[in-house]
């Protein structure tokens, strides 16, 4: 009886010791494509400007992803990531000349699950926290004017993996982050990111 008991205590200290033996850290960079479909708005009203303004918008942009974190065995990570996102922008031609410009960047922290499929494909999964900072800036013939917020959004993706060896391996991703900016300010949007990711195993 006394035997069993101990057992039972030392269970769980055995798997923390497990995880921290197989626990590996990593570093790695990604580029990719990000979209923010509702920001900056492209409401002719909302520049004081008469409904049939005429306008154009780029809704795409460049993202750089910078990250480092642990894996605690195969299938479990913790990871912290600095994230441009880059910006969507709006051009009006007529009746007047004005641009406008949505940019965001900030801290990704994330739990990620994985998948292995075979010997070297597999799958994942994350859920996290963006911390963000975004800028609308609107400009026109007297000068530029912005306004910034910071704020805390749920962040969620989807990925694929591929391993080449013990120490590097590959992600393709896809991550959303939920409503990044303020309704009472500068808008809010949710905003995607299709990434592909290197990754260097220490």
């Amino acid at each position: 009886m006394r035997n069993s008991f101990r057992a039972v205590l030392l269970a769980p200290i055995l798997v923390l010791l497990a995880t921290a033996a197989q626990a590996q850290a990593y570093l790695g960079v990604g580029l990719g494509k990000s979209k923010t479909p509702d920001q900056p708005s492209t409401s002719c009203a909302v520049f004081g400007l008469p409904s049939d303004c005429t306008l154009s918008k780029k809704d795409t942009d460049s993202a750089v992803r910078i990250f480092g974190g642990v894996q605690a065995g195969p299938n479990f990570a913790f990871e912290v990531a600095y994230l441009d996102l880059g910006q969507g922008r709006v051009d009006i031609t007529s009746p007047v000349a004005i641009s406008s410009e949505f940019k965001v960047s900030g801290l990704d922290i994330s739990g990620i699950g994985f998948l292995p499929f075979g010997a070297n494909f597999g799958g994942m999964a994350r859920v996290g926290l963006f911390s963000w900072t975004a800028k609308l800036s609107v400009s026109d013939a007297t000068g530029t004017v912005s306004n910034n917020e910071n704020g805390v959004s749920l962040a969620f993706g989807l990925g694929l993996t591929y391993e080449f060896g013990r120490r590097f391996s590959t992600r393709l991703e896809w991550e959303r982050f939920v409503k990044v900016g303020n309704n009472h300010t500068i808008g809010t949007t949710d905003i995607d990111l299709v990434s592909l990711n290197g990754v260097v195993r220490f």
